[in-house]
């Protein structure tokens, strides 16, 4: 299904690529989930138990999904069903940061707490401004929540169900690598490594709440490492065409988001192998299938 907001650096184009060479992981994690494209992109289930795990170090956008997932899908589409209007994204672009640190300290005291016209609000002022540091409403854009010819409400309830057995985590992007690291050992895992890119690739500055000119080397470093130690777990990395010296054992993969003019890369650890996954899933699908209720 679609984002329910866009956001500088989604993988939504390229989902269907990663999730061939994922294939179907019994454990997923996502430590830089953002829009959480990859994951609302991801095959329908088959029959065997899958654990997946998202994060973001922005409280805005957990608070978002919290209230997706647990808060009334018809009260978050009618705060959501707004039309456009400059003085109004203006006022939300000023007041939403503002929450940050309320939001921080009920989202970490209370697992289920969310403030739903945060949540609104936020995927309305993604859904009609162009980039996260614009103040200029787009004209004609129809984007997110404000896509023509979508029920919100039904939108909304269908992204509950999805997000209903996911893991929503809040903070620094280890826990999940980490978790991911030990699970591999005994299970069959896969994570998405989606950093800020490094500011020495040229890519604008403070694009994100919390940007970094460094974290992707640290998270370069960590998938060259796990990848030696732990070998079936299948790991994808996101950069820019030079940004990380890869073994040649990696496949790279380039693509283009339509603003970065066909410089994005992404590399695939050796055991994500396309053909392998893909016949796997294909043939889980096909047991799913057939498989009698």
């Amino acid at each position: 299904m679609r984002t329910a907001f866009t956001y500088y650096g989604s993988k939504r184009r390229i989902a269907s690529a990663i999730w061939q060479r994922f294939g179907d992981p019994s454990y997923y994690y996502e430590p830089f989930g953002g829009s959480l494209a990859t994951i609302l992109e991801r095959p329908e289930a088959t029959e065997k138990a899958r654990y997946e795990y998202v994060n973001d170090a922005d409280c805005l956008i957990t608070n978002f999904f919290r209230a997706a997932k647990f808060g009334k899908p018809e009260e978050l589409a009618s705060l959501a069903n707004w039309p456009a209007s400059q003085l109004d994204l203006e006022a939300r672009v000023d007041w939403l940061p503002k929450q940050r640190n309320r939001l921080h300290h009920n989202l970490t005291a209370d697992p289920k707490w969310y403030d739903l016209d945060c949540a609104a609000w936020f995927a309305w002022v993604r859904s009609v401004k162009f980039s996260p540091d614009s103040r200029t409403l787009l004209v004609g854009r129809c984007s997110g929540v404000r896509r023509k010819h979508q029920n919100l409400t039904l939108y909304f309830t269908a992204l509950a169900r999805r997000l209903k057995d996911v893991s929503i985590h809040y903070g620094d992007w280890t826990t999940l690598a980490n978790a991911a690291e030990n699970q591999s050992l005994r299970n069959n895992c896969a994570i998405l490594l989606d950093p800020p890119y490094k500011y020495a690739t040229g890519r604008s500055r403070n694009l994100y709440a919390t940007d970094s000119a460094d974290v992707a080397e640290y998270v370069h470093r960590w998938a060259l490492a796990i990848a030696e130690i732990r070998p079936k777990l299948r790991i994808a990395l996101c950069g820019l065409v030079g940004e990380h010296k890869m073994p040649a054992t990696w496949e790279e993969f380039p693509w283009s988001s339509g603003h970065g003019k066909g410089i994005e890369r992404v590399w695939f650890s050796p055991n994500c192998d396309l053909k392998t996954n893909t016949e796997a899933t294909m043939a889980n699908t096909h047991d799913t299938c057939e498989s009698p209720r």
